[in-house]
């Protein structure tokens, strides 16, 4: 019976393993499809100068079509002081194309720090012991499951969104300093708004790359742990080396996905404000949609760089709760560096503006937007 049950525990424990390597290496592999098709992908040196010349080419075709719809979408909501509706509508549509023209730059400019990183990603979910397990591993499926769904909602009402916040039935809200009522004039400008809104994907795909990104030095971070706590003192120097591939992993995951993360935080607050001012509009659902959306997009990013910082906690804890009176000097100086280390928990932050990306920055946020909309609210029925 004992060794029943001993087999039934194995075969759960490789049952949930196998999951979770399954899950973050399908995402992996996804994100990687959508970053090849949306230009962002850094080459590999192997690839020939003719596809690297038009893979730059697809990168710039992405970057004119942002900057020339840019323009006429800001006009429009400048030029709006009448309805509200359609001044929302352009500011949605503007910062979400000013979204993924700093995401286009940003990932051209990292490139070669990207380019690290991923092989570091492939590299890891590539090893022969698979062992990726996360605690709340759950939690981020629900949230993108959820993200995905308000996605397709906010398409829908958009698609239906009423005739007074559109242009001469053209898909955005972008107004042209020349007649739009020709037919052949129509059909370009309606191809070109559709691969800039087709694009705008590169929104999603860049926040999955980030928590994926953070997830992998979770997991590292973990996996140490446990290496520490279960192998011979003799490799332990090889331990310490490996911990510190794993800082520099973690410092060059901030300078890509702190960019990222504030962009967001930057926008769930415009919209939040935008969404705010006309709460009480029988057009709302789509801002309130898209309010949901990036609160999502915020919350997992919040999620994974807390959890990251757990994980480095728990090795420094790990390392000091073992015997040191047994150790020799050697091992008890090994320990100590460790220690010292973990004292500084890695983070994502941006100097001045966010010190540490963790739940309670992420509450913070939250509670702020909570009593914004409670203020609308209280000022809207005291003039009613």
């Amino acid at each position: 019976m004992q060794n029943k049950f001993k087999l039934r525990d194995r075969t759960n424990k490789f049952t949930f393993m196998f999951k979770s390597y399954s899950g973050v290496h399908l995402g992996f592999l996804c994100v990687n499809f959508y970053m090849k098709c949306l230009g962002i992908y850094p080459l590999p040196s192997t690839v020939s100068k003719f596809w690297t010349r038009v893979y730059n080419l697809l990168w710039c075709f992405y970057l004119s079509n942002h900057l020339l719809i840019i323009f006429p979408t800001f006009y429009a909501f400048g030029s709006t002081t009448q309805d509200i509706a359609v001044a929302t509508f352009s500011l949605m549509e503007g910062l979400c194309m000013i979204e993924c023209i700093v995401l286009l730059i940003h990932f051209k400019y990292q490139r070669s720090d990207f380019k690290i990183l991923l092989s570091l990603v492939h590299h890891e979910l590539n090893k022969k012991k698979r062992i990726i397990t996360l605690d709340n591993g759950n939690v981020y499926i629900i949230a993108f499951v959820l993200i995905a769904i308000m996605y397709v909602l906010i398409i829908f009402n958009y698609i239906q969104r009423p005739e007074t916040v559109r242009y001469h039935k053209l898909l955005t809200t972008a107004r042209y300093p020349f007649s739009t009522r020709a037919a052949t004039i129509k059909i370009i400008l309606s191809c070109h708004q559709i691969v800039v809104l087709l694009h705008m994907t590169i929104i999603l795909t860049s926040d999955g790359l980030a928590v994926l990104l953070t997830l992998i030095c979770t997991v590292r971070l973990k996996n140490l742990e446990t290496k520490i706590s279960n192998e011979k003192r003799g490799k332990l120097p090889k331990r310490i080396r490996e911990h510190q591939q794993i800082l520099l992993q973690v410092e060059e995951t901030n300078l890509i996905v702190r960019i990222i993360v504030i962009k967001t935080v930057f926008c769930f607050m415009v919209f939040s404000i935008s969404t705010g001012l006309q709460i009480f509009h029988k057009f709302e659902i789509i801002q309130i949609f898209i309010v949901m959306i990036v609160f999502l997009r915020f919350y997992v990013s919040a999620e994974s760089a807390d959890n990251m910082a757990t994980c480095a906690n728990n090795l420094g804890i790990a390392v000091y709760s073992t015997a040191w009176y047994e150790e020799k000097t050697k091992i008890r100086i090994a320990k100590t560096i460790i220690i010292q280390r973990c004292q500084k928990s890695p983070r994502i932050f941006i100097t001045g503006f966010m010190s540490e990306l963790n739940r309670k920055y992420f509450l913070v946020v939250a509670y702020a937007t909570y009593s914004y909309f409670t203020m609308i609210r209280t000022l809207i029925s005291k003039n009613k």
